[in-house]
Protein backbone atom coordinates (compact mmCIF):
# COMPACT_ATOMS: atom_id res chain seq x y z
CA UNK A 1 0.00 0.00 0.00
CA UNK A 2 1.19 3.19 -0.84
CA UNK A 3 -0.57 6.09 0.47
CA UNK A 4 0.26 9.92 -0.48
CA UNK A 5 -1.39 12.78 1.86
CA UNK A 6 -2.19 16.35 0.47
CA UNK A 7 -3.17 19.39 2.31
CA UNK A 8 -4.29 22.22 0.28
CA UNK A 9 -6.56 25.69 0.99
CA UNK A 10 -9.37 26.68 -1.44
CA UNK A 11 -12.42 28.87 -1.54
CA UNK A 12 -15.85 28.36 -2.86
CA UNK A 13 -18.97 30.45 -2.77
CA UNK A 14 -21.76 29.51 -1.18
CA UNK A 15 -24.80 31.86 -2.96
CA UNK A 16 -24.41 34.54 -5.51
CA UNK A 17 -23.42 37.78 -3.12
CA UNK A 18 -21.94 35.74 -0.26
CA UNK A 19 -18.39 36.49 -0.22
CA UNK A 20 -15.97 32.92 -0.48
CA UNK A 21 -15.66 30.81 2.03
CA UNK A 22 -12.03 29.29 2.38
CA UNK A 23 -11.85 25.25 3.28
CA UNK A 24 -8.88 23.05 3.70
CA UNK A 25 -8.77 19.81 1.99
CA UNK A 26 -6.94 16.61 3.38
CA UNK A 27 -6.60 14.18 1.24
CA UNK A 28 -5.37 9.94 0.60
CA UNK A 29 -4.37 8.66 -2.76
CA UNK A 30 -4.38 5.23 -2.03
CA UNK A 31 -2.67 2.73 -4.31
CA UNK A 32 -3.52 -0.93 -3.12
CA UNK A 33 -1.38 -3.54 -4.50
CA UNK A 34 -2.41 -6.64 -6.40
CA UNK A 35 -2.15 -8.82 -3.85
CA UNK A 36 -3.94 -6.19 -1.41
CA UNK A 37 -6.62 -6.25 -3.42
CA UNK A 38 -6.76 -9.71 -4.35
CA UNK A 39 -7.48 -9.91 -0.13
CA UNK A 40 -9.87 -7.61 0.40
CA UNK A 41 -11.83 -9.46 -2.69
CA UNK A 42 -11.27 -13.18 -1.64
CA UNK A 43 -11.93 -12.68 2.21
CA UNK A 44 -15.30 -10.08 1.55
CA UNK A 45 -13.66 -7.28 2.89
CA UNK A 46 -15.01 -4.16 0.16
CA UNK A 47 -18.16 -3.11 3.16
CA UNK A 48 -15.57 -2.41 5.73
CA UNK A 49 -15.73 0.83 7.08
CA UNK A 50 -12.65 2.72 7.65
CA UNK A 51 -13.65 5.92 8.46
CA UNK A 52 -16.97 7.92 9.59
CA UNK A 53 -17.64 11.43 10.31
CA UNK A 54 -20.41 13.85 10.76
CA UNK A 55 -21.85 15.53 8.01
CA UNK A 56 -23.96 18.27 9.83
CA UNK A 57 -24.75 20.76 6.80
CA UNK A 58 -26.70 18.02 4.89
CA UNK A 59 -29.72 16.47 6.56
CA UNK A 60 -30.31 13.90 4.20
CA UNK A 61 -26.47 12.68 4.57
CA UNK A 62 -25.67 13.22 8.33
CA UNK A 63 -22.69 11.25 8.20
CA UNK A 64 -19.70 10.51 5.71
CA UNK A 65 -18.82 6.84 5.46
CA UNK A 66 -15.70 5.40 3.63
CA UNK A 67 -15.86 1.59 2.81
CA UNK A 68 -12.65 -0.37 1.53
CA UNK A 69 -14.93 -0.34 -1.68
CA UNK A 70 -15.00 3.73 -1.88
CA UNK A 71 -11.01 3.65 -0.95
CA UNK A 72 -10.79 0.95 -4.01
CA UNK A 73 -13.37 3.13 -6.96
CA UNK A 74 -12.01 6.24 -5.72
CA UNK A 75 -7.95 5.94 -5.01
CA UNK A 76 -8.50 7.44 -2.00
CA UNK A 77 -10.10 9.48 0.10
CA UNK A 78 -10.55 12.99 1.51
CA UNK A 79 -12.67 16.01 3.34
CA UNK A 80 -12.67 19.34 3.02
CA UNK A 81 -12.55 21.02 7.01
CA UNK A 82 -13.14 24.41 8.01
CA UNK A 83 -9.86 24.78 9.82
CA UNK A 84 -6.65 24.03 9.38
CA UNK A 85 -6.14 22.24 12.41
CA UNK A 86 -9.34 20.18 11.83
CA UNK A 87 -8.03 18.91 8.30
CA UNK A 88 -4.50 18.11 10.72
CA UNK A 89 -6.95 15.86 13.02
CA UNK A 90 -8.63 14.08 9.58
CA UNK A 91 -5.24 13.52 8.53
CA UNK A 92 -4.12 12.16 11.98
CA UNK A 93 -7.63 9.94 11.82
CA UNK A 94 -7.04 8.48 8.04
CA UNK A 95 -3.35 7.50 8.66
CA UNK A 96 -4.82 5.43 11.78
CA UNK A 97 -7.27 4.12 9.65
CA UNK A 98 -4.84 3.17 7.02
CA UNK A 99 -2.47 1.58 9.66
CA UNK A 100 -5.63 -0.37 11.03
CA UNK A 101 -6.31 -1.77 7.19
CA UNK A 102 -2.71 -2.86 6.47
CA UNK A 103 -2.88 -4.88 9.53
CA UNK A 104 -6.21 -6.50 8.76
CA UNK A 105 -4.87 -7.00 5.21
CA UNK A 106 -1.96 -9.16 7.06
CA UNK A 107 -4.43 -10.76 9.41
CA UNK A 108 -6.54 -11.79 6.50
CA UNK A 109 -4.08 -13.22 4.12
CA UNK A 110 -3.64 -16.47 5.58
CA UNK A 111 -5.49 -18.72 7.52
CA UNK A 112 -4.73 -19.85 10.61
CA UNK A 113 -2.86 -23.14 11.78
CA UNK A 114 -4.51 -26.44 13.32
CA UNK A 115 -2.91 -27.33 16.17
CA UNK A 116 -3.57 -29.70 19.00
CA UNK A 117 -2.70 -29.23 23.10
CA UNK A 118 -3.47 -30.75 26.49
CA UNK A 119 -4.62 -28.74 29.38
Amino acid sequence: MKVAINHTEGSEKTGIFSKPKTYYLASFDVQLSAEELAIIRERGLEDAVLLTWENPNDKFIPEIHVTVALLIKNRGFGRRCPTPAEAKRFDAQGREALKNLKAALEENATIGQSDSFEL
